[in-house]
């Protein structure tokens, strides 16, 4: 089964798909979470907070502070100018609106978000693996081998692919037999090495 869409239409499918097929609910409740609007702003703002940003609003200031930012505008790499173009069309798509007057964020996966040094994009529809089956997957803190290894997809693992891909690079989340959470870059194919139960 492969599952489309956006907003609360995506929020209700992948509720159906965990209720429908007897999924535990937690590898799934993690995957949107990070691809929620919460999850969206936290991602585009991360990378202008990387890149010096001081932010006005009181969420912004409350989430990432102003301590060594610089005033003016921020200059962004062009593959940062594009996820952030990307996440602002994503966010606009399923019609977000970020209370920035708040002073906290309810981001559960914030901590995996901030490992990577590449923001993810989510994509239109998600593929679910439970119980994973292959060998231990490396995951990467960016589209490249010689960036951090944050992560490792041990077998048993339940695993959603909910993102665009960048090249042969895709980012996978997984919740472990542990109860442990992973977020991270990796070429390796979750399918082709098998899984006990698929969502597609």
């Amino acid at each position: 089964m492969w599952l489309r869409g956006r907003g609360s239409v995506l929020r209700f499918s992948l509720a159906f798909l965990t209720l429908a097929l007897g999924f535990l609910p937690v590898p799934f409740t993690f995957a949107e979470d990070a691809r929620s609007c919460d999850g969206m702003w936290f991602s585009r703002n991360l990378i202008f907070h990387r890149a010096g940003y001081c932010f006005g609003s009181r969420l912004g200031q409350s989430v990432f502070g102003n301590q060594g930012c610089q005033r003016g505008a921020p200059v962004l790499s062009e593959t940062n100018q594009q996820i952030v173009a990307a996440l602002k069309r994503a966010e606009q798509s399923w019609g977000c609106s970020v209370n920035t007057k708040l002073q906290s964020l309810d981001l559960k996966s914030r901590h995996l978000l901030e490992k990577l040094g590449r923001q993810p994009v989510p994509s239109d529809g998600e593929s679910g693996c439970l119980g994973y089956l292959g060998k231990p997957l490396k995951l990467f803190q960016s589209p490249d081998y010689k960036s951090l290894e944050v992560g490792l997809i041990p077998r048993g693992s339940d695993v959603v692919d909910a993102y665009e891909r960048v090249g042969r690079w895709t980012v996978y989340s997984a919740l472990t037999s542990d109860g442990s959470s992973i977020l991270g870059w990796t070429t390796e194919d979750v399918w082709a090495n098998g899984c006990e139960s698929y969502a597609r």
